[in-house]
Formats: C-alpha cells, sequence, structure tokens
C-alpha cells in the first residue's frame, strides 16, 4: 500500500536544505519535556519528510501497541510502518488529513482507531503541523488515548436514546419550552396529541398549534411564570378537548436549567386522568355523604371500603357479565384440557344442544369421543401449532359426532388458553353450524355436474335440430316447387276457362271455376305464409328499408280489404295523427302486417260492423303506433297466448266458420320484431278487438341482420298489453350473458322496455336510431369501450342529453372521475343493487320529463 505522500515523497530532494546539519535523534527533546509528556500521557512524534522516517516517544509505541524493542531512536521506522497500525476502517480519514496538511502546509486533527497485534482496538486523538528548519522539513504531531472519552460519548448516546425512549414510550404528555415559548425537546405522546411528529413539534409555539388565543395566552403565561419565578407549578385538572371529547389533564411544570444554552426552560408533564375524573364523578354522591362524617379517619376508613366493595362488585358484576356472554351465546363454545387427554372441562348451553348429550354425559367426553375419526388427527396437528407458537388461533371446518351418531359440520375457531408462564392449559373452540350450508354446497355441485350433462345433451340436441331444419327447408323447398307446379296449371287453366276463349260457359260451370281459383287461391297463401315463416324462423328473410309515407302505406293496406268489407257491409275508417309523416321500415312486409291485420278484422266482424286504422306518432315520440280496432266477436283473456301459435286457431268451432292458416298472426308478430318493434293486444269476448304494432321510428340494419333476434331474440322486449305503449325505454350496453339476463329481466319486470347493444359501436347505433329515455352503459366493452361511447353519444346532437349511467367494475381511484368526465351522469360500480338502480332510473327521468 502507498503512502498518502507517495507523491511528495518521489521528490524528496525538494525538502532536503542546502546547510542541513548532521541528524542526530538524541536531540528530539529535552529531558524537562521529556517527563511532562510522560506524565500528560501524551505521544510525540516527528516524520522527516526527506528521508521517510518517523521518530516517537515510548508513548507512542504504547499507544500503537509496538513492541518495546522497535526504538525509532535506535533503528527509525518508515511512515507505512506506522500506518499498518491504523485500524482499516480510518486509514482512509488518516491519508486524507495527512494529504491536506502536506498540500496546504496546514495543521490538523482527527480521531482514529488503531488495532494491536492483540486484536485489542483503541482510540487515538492526532493532532499534527507542517514543520521545518535548518535541518529538515517534517511533520511534527501528538497522539493521545481518547479510548475513555468515545466510550463516554458512546454511553452518554445510549442513555440519551435511553431516557429518549422511556420518554416516547410514557403516555404522559412531556415537553421542554425554552422562555419564548417554543419547544426545545416533546416526547412521542405529545406528538400524537397534536397530530404530528416530534421533529416538527421542536422549535414551534403553542400558537402555532393551537387556535384558541385564550389558551394560547394561559399557557405562555404559565410557563413564562415557572422560568422566571424559578417555582414549580401544578396544575390539578385542566379540561381540554380531543377529537370532539372532554379529557382532563394534571399537569406538573419546573424550571430547568438548560446547561447548552446557559438559561432556565420549563420543564412539563401531563398526565391524563380523565378516567379518574370519571371515576370521581360516579363517586361524587358517595363523596357528598361520607362529608356528613366528623371523624376524618372514619371518613378515609369509608372511603377506602366503598372504592373496595365497588371494586369486588365490578369483578362479579364482570364474572356475571361474562358467564352470561359463555351460558347464552347462540355459538357453541368448549373448553378441553390439552394436558389432560383433551378432557371436556366446560361448554356451554349452545354447544350441548349441538352434540345433543345431556349435562351429565358431557362431563365424562373428551375431543376424541365427539370428533370425527377423519378429522381427530389433523384437528390435533393444528392444536399443536399453537402449542408450539407457530400461530395463535386457527379456523377450520370440521365434523362433529351427535350422541345418536349423526355427522354435523362445523365452522370452528380454535385459540390456547395459557398460564401465567406461558405454559398451555386450554384449548378453546368456537362452534358455528354449517351442516345446512355444506349440504347446499353438495347440492349446489350436483346441480353443476346435471347443468354440465344437461349443456352436453343441449349441445348434441342442437345438432341435431340444426339437421333438422336443414332438412326441414330442403322440404320445404321441394314442397314448394312440387306444389307451385301443378297449382300453377290448375290456376291459369281455370282462369283461361273462365275468359270463355274455348267456347261458351253456363253459371254452373262457371261457379265451379270460381271455386276452383279461389281454392287455389287459398292453397297458394298458404304455401307463401309457410315459407316466409321458414325465412323468418331461419334468419333468411331480409328486410329492404327505404323511406315509406304513412299515409300511402295506410292507404294501400286499406284498399286491399274494401272489396272485402263492402261484401259485409262494414265501414273502413283511418285515422292518421300525423299524414305528412314518413318513416323507414321494409314497405311490403309492413302492408303485408297491416293487411293480414285488416283482414282478421273482417273477417270477424258481423255484418254492419266496422274496422278503424289508427297511425300516430312521431320522431319526438320515436315510436309509430298502427292500431287496427274492430267491432267483431273479441277474445277471451285465456286465448291470447295461443294468437301467436303456429297452425293454431284459438276454437275449432271458429276454424270451420272463418277459413284461415293459423300462420297470419304469427307471421305479424316476426316481422314486427324484425323490424325491432312489437305488437299489443287488447280484447274482450264481444267487445272487438284492437291490435297495435309499435316500430321503432329510426330503424337500423342491425335488427335485420342477426339471425339471433329474428329467431326470437328481439331487440326490444314484448309487451303483453296496450297499457306498456309509453311505458320508458332503455338501452342496455352490456356483453356479459348473466348481467345481460339479471338487467333484463329485472327492468323488464318493472316495466321498461329494454333495447340491448353488445358493444359500444352498436350502443351508438341503436342510440341514435332509437332515442332511448336512459342508456345503461358498461365500460369495458368489446370494439369500442363504454367511455368512448359516451363522448360519441355526447358529440352528436339528438344524444346529447340523454342520461347514462355507467355500470362498471372499474373502482380504483380516477375511475369515478374518468366516467363523469366521458359525459356519464351516474357512476355505479358492480355489482349494483338493482332496487338502488331502479330508484335513480325513476328519478332520473322524472328530473327528464319536468
Amino acid at each position: 500500500m502507498s503512502s498518502p505522500n507517495d507523491r511528495l515523497l518521489r521528490e524528496p530532494a525538494s525538502y532536503r536544505l542546502t546547510d542541513q546539519a548532521p541528524f542526530r535523534p538524541e536531540s528530539l527533546l529535552s529531558d524537562t519535556c521529556a517527563a511532562a509528556i510522560e506524565l500528560a500521557e501524551i505521544g510525540c512524534w516527528e516524520w522527516h519528510l526527506d528521508r521517510d522516517q518517523v521518530l516517537w516517544n515510548p508513548q507512542v509505541a504504547r499507544l500503537l501497541g509496538l513492541s518495546a524493542e522497535i526504538s525509532p531512536v535506535i533503528s527509525p521506522v518508515s511512515y507505512c510502518q506506522w500506518r499498518d497500525r491504523l485500524h482499516p476502517d480510518d486509514q482512509e480519514q488518516v491519508n486524507r488529513a495527512i494529504n491536506t496538511a502536506l498540500t496546504d502546509r496546514s495543521s490538523y486533527s482527527i480521531e482514529y482507531q488503531v488495532q494491536h497485534l492483540d486484536n485489542r482496538v483503541q482510540w487515538l486523538c492526532e493532532k499534527g503541523c507542517w514543520y521545518y528548519d535548518a535541518q529538515s522539513v517534517r511533520l511534527v504531531g501528538i497522539l493521545q488515548d481518547i479510548t475513555d472519552r468515545v466510550r463516554a460519548k458512546a454511553q452518554l448516546q445510549q442513555q440519551q436514546d435511553f431516557l429518549r425512549t422511556v420518554i416516547d414510550t410514557d403516555p404522559s404528555l412531556i415537553f421542554v419550552k425554552d422562555l419564548e415559548g417554543r419547544y426545545v425537546l416533546a416526547n412521542q405522546a405529545l406528538a400524537d396529541y397534536y397530530s404530528t411528529t416530534v421533529e416538527d413539534l421542536i422549535g414551534k409555539k403553542i400558537a402555532d398549534l393551537v387556535e384558541d388565543p385564550h389558551l394560547v395566552q394561559e399557557f405562555m403565561a404559565q410557563n413564562a411564570a415557572v422560568i422566571q419565578n424559578r417555582q414549580p407549578l401544578f396544575i390539578a385538572e385542566e379540561e381540554i378537548a380531543i377529537n370532539g371529547q372532554q379529557q382532563w389533564y394534571q399537569w406538573q411544570k419546573r424550571p430547568l436549567f438548560l446547561a447548552d444554552r446557559n438559561t432556565y426552560a420549563a420543564l412539563g408533564i401531563g398526565v391524563n386522568i380523565t378516567k379518574a375524573k370519571q371515576r370521581e364523578a360516579a363517586l361524587e354522591q358517595m363523596q357528598t355523604d361520607l362529608q356528613q362524617l366528623n371523624q376524618e379517619l372514619e371518613r378515609r376508613v369509608q372511603e377506602r371500603t366503598h372504592a373496595l366493595e365497588r371494586s369486588q362488585l365490578t369483578l362479579r358484576q364482570s364474572e356475571e357479565q361474562l358467564r352470561s356472554i359463555f351460558e347464552n351465546a347462540p355459538m357453541g363454545i368448549i373448553i378441553f384440557d390439552v394436558q389432560d387427554q383433551y378432557k371436556l372441562v366446560r361448554y356451554n348451553p349452545a354447544h350441548r344442544q349441538l352434540l345433543g348429550y345431556d349435562d351429565a354425559e358431557m362431563s365424562s367426553l373428551t375431543l376424541r369421543d365427539i370428533t370425527h375419526p377423519e378429522d381427530l388427527e389433523p384437528d390435533l396437528q393444528r392444536v399443536d401449532t399453537l402449542m408450539n407458537g407457530e400461530q395463535t388461533s386457527f379456523q377450520m371446518e370440521k365434523r362433529f359426532i351427535r350422541k345418536q351418531g349423526e355427522v354435523i359440520w362445523c365452522n370452528v375457531t380454535v385459540a390456547l388458553m395459557r398460564d401465567s408462564q406461558g405454559h398451555p392449559l386450554y384449548s378453546l373452540g368456537m362452534s358455528e353450524d354449517i351442516t345446512e350450508k355444506k349440504a347446499l354446497q353438495y347440492q349446489r355441485q350436483q346441480a353443476e355436474e346435471q347443468l354440465r350433462r344437461a349443456n352436453e345433451h343441449l349441445a348434441v340436441t342442437n345438432l341435431e335440430l340444426a339437421q333438422a331444419t336443414r332438412l326441414k327447408d330442403e322440404f320445404l323447398a321441394n314442397m314448394s316447387h312440387e306444389l307451385r307446379t301443378p297449382l300453377n296449371a290448375i290456376m291459369g287453366l281455370s282462369e283461361v276457362l273462365q275468359t270463355e276463349v274455348f267456347g261458351a260457359i253456363n253459371d254452373k260451370q262457371r261457379q265451379f271455376l270460381v271455386t276452383i281459383q279461389n281454392s287455389g287461391s287459398h292453397l297458394l297463401e298458404l304455401i307463401n305464409d309457410i315459407l316466409d315463416l321458414a325465412k323468418i324462423e331461419a334468419g333468411k328473410l331480409e328486410l329492404q328499408i327505404a323511406p315509406v309515407s304513412i299515409e300511402e302505406l295506410c292507404e294501400d293496406s286499406l284498399d286491399f280489404v274494401r272489396h272485402q268489407a263492402h261484401e259485409k257491409s262494414i265501414s273502413l275508417n283511418l285515422e292518421l295523427a300525423n299524414p305528412s309523416a314518413s318513416i323507414q321500415l321494409d314497405e311490403r312486409r309492413i302492408r303485408q302486417v297491416l293487411i293480414n291485420l285488416l283482414s282478421n278484422a273482417v273477417k270477424f266482424t258481423p255484418e254492419g260492423g266496422s274496422v278503424t286504422l289508427k297511425a300516430k306518432g312521431s320522431p319526438a315520440t320515436q315510436w309509430l303506433q298502427c292500431s287496427v280496432t274492430d267491432t267483431g266477436i273479441g277474445i277471451a283473456p285465456a286465448d291470447l297466448e295461443k294468437l301467436f301459435q303456429a297452425f293454431v286457431q284459438i276454437d275449432s268451432s271458429l276454424s270451420r266458420r272463418y277459413e284461415g292458416t293459423g300462420l297470419g298472426l304469427v307471421l305479424v308478430k316476426q316481422i314486427v320484431e324484425l323490424h325491432g318493434g312489437q305488437i299489443l293486444v287488447d280484447s274482450q269476448p264481444g267487445q272487438g278487438s284492437c291490435f297495435t304494432i309499435l316500430l321503432p321510428w329510426r330503424f337500423s340494419q342491425s335488427h335485420s341482420s342477426s339471425a339471433e333476434r329474428a329467431s326470437g331474440l328481439p331487440v326490444c322486449a314484448a309487451a303483453t298489453s296496450a297499457q306498456g305503449a309509453m311505458q320508458p325505454v332503455i338501452l342496455v350496453a352490456e356483453d356479459h350473458p348473466d348481467n345481460v339476463m339479471t338487467l333484463m329481466n329485472y327492468l323488464q319486470a318493472k316495466g321498461f322496455h329494454i333495447l340491448l347493444a353488445k358493444d359500444g359501436i352498436e350502443a351508438i347505433d341503436l342510440a341514435r336510431s332509437y332515442l332511448p329515455h336512459l342508456i345503461l352503459m358498461d365500460i369495458q366493452l368489446p370494439r369500442l369501450n363504454g367511455l368512448q361511447a359516451i363522448d360519441a353519444l355526447r358529440r352528436y346532437a339528438a344524444t346529447a342529453n340523454i342520461p347514462i349511467f355507467a355500470l362498471t367494475a372499474l373502482a380504483m381511484p380516477g375511475d369515478r372521475e374518468r366516467c363523469l368526465t366521458a359525459g356519464a351522469d351516474e357512476y355505479l360500480t358492480k355489482p349494483v343493487q338493482l332496487n338502488h338502480l331502479f330508484n335513480l332510473i325513476q328519478t332520473r327521468l322524472k328530473l327528464q320529463s319536468s
């Protein structure tokens, strides 16, 4: 290792003086100085830089732990030999100090450790300076043993740390303030009292912590009096409000001399006596009675006696409360002796009833007697972990054996009771009967298994159904071709014969030909209805959407049944609320719907009756409502459910009296639902019927492209009565099937119409098409998330003011703000309380309508 002065030692000639006297080590110190230095136990040394020799007195050898035979006077040593005695931790700082002194030609003072050959460590204080004379250039210095001082300083620091720990552990409020009222010292309890830290308190005044100016003035006056008068101050009671609660403190303040500041300060110690004050209040009446006694001794005896009685009463009450809790607890509590084969030593009635034994039988039981054999060993192993101190308590599900042999499941929490020396005595268990819960779990597992098997069977059934559907479609196509070919000939030839191109025909023949023509038309209608229904069920019927005049649509539909109505003297009426309006829909299919409803109305209305077609609605109401009302025979409530079943008529006698295929209303319902609408029926026997179709004013193409909806899953849930026609429409944007099912079932039960969107783009399309009254928007949607969808709807004028509720599983800090910033009116986290959601919807819709 190189010396800190290696650079300087490489040029020793720079330190040699021209007229250098012979070097005499014996001239190091005079005898008098040597004696004084020896008495002071100070080591002196010189380091001659030009020769790299270090000279010292015997005291240095002692301090460095060198052998007495090594005498620098006889055999000078180098700096490296000197430095090797330094402790490794301090070599760098010593080198740095010496280098600085050599470079700056200055003095230095450092403290460091030396390590003796016996590994003993000693602390030294070294002071040195640059020096030169006619003989040489050198560093001279002294060494002094400061081991005792360093150790004393360390002990002092330990004592200070100990005192700090003591005052910080003390719950009393402890502080020291100077004459200016600044905190010089404070403990942790005082810092907690002011809800701050000890470091933050130091240097602050009471005015920085207390807002009440009267209290500030009072505290400062007390502290100033203690310091100035050099007299302690005792404040028996002081009431202070902490967190809204009154607290009582007893203060002692004494003058304290601060030696480092050469001034006095105020030492304050505040003890919380709130509980004592509360006890005093409870004993106030007793003290009032005892004050009537004349003799002080009797008064004190009475006080002590009364206090003892109260303590005993409190103890008895506590024991009684614990006993009452133990005896009356609804949960079973049981205690076993872990030192005596887990013998049952105590139990409460709840656990006795749980096991089905009487008291005499319970006293002789052990843990083994009442535990299921398969659970005994795991139970004992868990108790061993308590006894070994690995854990303080544990919870487990285990089986108990009742007296009659029944097995019951319990959720058991077990803790260990020890004596004052920490030895295990008893295990305490609290048992909750979960037998029913376990049975429900088993039933649920069985149900899940059955559901899994049912799903597998359903998958097979679906495959078979798909194959059957394909075969049905092939059959219908073949049937249509095979029937239409001969039917074309029958109807064509009958029409030709009626024109008499092959000769004249008589009235009887003409009547037969008309019958053939009508029967063929009826058969063709049946074929067309069957094929249309098959197309809809297969999702292959495509709607041709275009703007349609409502007035022309209604007039054309009425024209189709005018001849039929005229033959029965039935009046046809048309009522239009907005004649000039137009709507987007498939004109051919909706005309087919209206003609079907009008034809049925004329068919089932007696002669001389009336049939009325009403149409009302506008973009503002969001729906077109078309109603066909007749004065016909009406429909019984029990028969309403049969109306929309294929090939079914509500009365076999009617089927003979009124011809029909039983497919007309089925097609009506399917076509209306393909448009995203619904059909409503209101009828009473003998009073006529009213069939109402509701069609969305703005039609979205997504309604006709989804085979799923076309096959019976409507976008808008159908209502069952005309009263629901004007009920609010809610758009639900949700992609999770379970959530969709829950929300739709609940909101439909509450009377709302539901539109369903499974991603953000579809939500925007439906909202713009139908303008719902309210939107429930999930945030984590596919294709376009909910936040982006909300932002897009707020930018569109027609949807800018529609209330939007954000329903999301996002519940991290900042998620609410993100949703509200995007434009949501409400923010609800999943799982949502449905009743709360309903109330919010009702409130929002009322505000919207007002």
